[in-house]
């Protein structure tokens, strides 16, 4: 579990920078990056969604607990 946290953590940074270089562009590249999108949300919904999902598992562990706790 430790190795997954670690790259939920690495996905999270990258997808936080991701965010940021999206924000810049967008205005002048709206219809380029609008094409075949591929979530249903904005992509900073999408990082803040990710970002309480690791707080959740991180919690869990910290609580000891497991699939069947």
């Amino acid at each position: 579990m430790e190795e997954f946290r670690k790259r939920l953590n690495e996905a999270s940074a990258a997808l936080i920078l991701l965010s940021k270089e999206f924000e810049r562009l967008e205005t002048d590249y709206s219809d380029i990056l609008a094409e075949d999108y591929p979530f249903n949300k904005c992509l900073l919904e999408v990082v803040h969604g990710l970002l309480e999902w690791q707080e959740t598992i991180t919690g869990a562990m910290k609580r000891g607990e497991t699939t069947n706790s």
